[in-house]
């Protein structure tokens, strides 16, 4: 009831003043009115000498975000949700790169790709993914000869849980300096509250990061050194190779687009329509399984935002492809 309410925000803004948990800030802000939000939270902010920065990463990592979210940071299940409906009632088409989940999706893969008249489609590269791999973790860069190898010589046996999605690459990329380069764009989402009638929010941040291949990217060298594969196709600095990574922030993107005349603006709006429809479908999704399960009804007072991490590529005609969605991005 609104008495008890108010004794759990009291109770919150004590534990906020007395600096025993970054989580109860959060907490705090997010059950707080939105007219009052920043009011007292952000004046304590100033005023402390830790920085809330990080602490503010270390609970983006808690266990107490929308468990849904697996639906958006598993692979497998993001490229179901982005290929779930008809191309006729779904727009991600504009964004998402055309995939296939190995091995259930051979067939399909090999009947487009594989014995093709034209023996240079055979050369032609994918982007094989994990389905739980991190940054670049367990990606793979592989030909259509080579995905019929593996084919034949592990995925065939796969379980399906560790099923695998080849994605097809961005070509021809926008390059800087002449590398292929990713953007890592920050999504602060509010899950809804259904028991107070709040809605769920999604808002972009302005602060990104532009990561850079550490290779020159060159389509046709890339095909015959396959030594340097991984430098010119892999921009992520979650390597785990030890070499420096060569990130800047959006600001730096944006000086570029301008210097070559490029319109910014219009390639962030379509960044914006694709979060929007990615969160939309994720909403709608969530909405069909609680419908559809007595267990889901039961829904949280309060919820905690959540920062996710999108990652995009442009292509050489400034529209922005979805790579994958981090539920725990890097923030320090």
């Amino acid at each position: 009831d609104e008495q008890s309410s108010k004794r759990a925000l009291q109770l919150l803004l004590l534990a906020v003043d007395k600096s025993y948990s970054p989580l109860f800030e959060w907490l705090y802000y997010t059950a707080e009115p939105k007219q009052q939000r920043g009011k007292t939270l952000f004046a304590s902010f100033t005023e402390r000498k830790c920085d809330i920065f990080l602490s503010f990463a270390g609970v983006n990592n808690s266990p107490f975000d929308d468990s849904d979210l697996i639906q958006l940071d598993d692979k497998i299940l993001l490229h179901s949700l982005m290929t779930r409906k008809p191309l006729s009632k779904s727009h991600s088409e504009n964004f998402w790169p055309i995939g296939f989940i190995l091995p259930d999706d051979y067939s399909s893969f090999s009947g487009k790709h594989v014995g093709s008249s034209n023996k240079k489609n055979e050369q032609v590269r994918w982007m094989l993914k994990d389905r739980a791999g991190y940054g670049s973790h367990g990606n793979r860069v592989a030909s259509v000869l080579e995905i019929y190898d593996l084919f034949f010589s592990e995925l065939s046996h796969t379980n399906p849980k560790d099923s695998i999605i080849c994605q097809g690459i961005v070509d021809p990329p926008m390059t800087i300096k002449g590398r292929k380069f990713s953007l890592r764009i920050y999504v602060i989402y509010f899950p809804p509250c259904k028991q107070n009638g709040i809605p769920a929010e999604v808002h972009l941040s302005s602060l990104g990061l532009v990561k850079l291949a550490s290779a020159v990217y060159d389509g046709e060298t890339a095909i015959t050194k396959t030594a340097s594969i991984g430098d010119q196709y892999m921009t992520n600095s979650g390597r785990g190779d030890g070499r420096s990574s060569d990130q800047h922030d959006l600001e730096y993107l944006r000086a570029t687009f301008e210097i070559n005349g490029l319109d910014y603006d219009e390639m962030w709006g379509k960044i914006k329509y694709a979060v929007r429809t990615v969160m939309g479908e994720y909403l709608e999704l969530k909405n069909d399984q609680s419908d559809h399960s007595a267990q889901r009804n039961y829904q949280p007072f309060v919820t905690i935002p959540k920062i996710l991490g999108f990652d995009f590529m442009i292509d050489s005609f400034q529209n922005p492809w979805l790579l994958e969605i981090n539920r725990f991005p890097g923030l320090e």
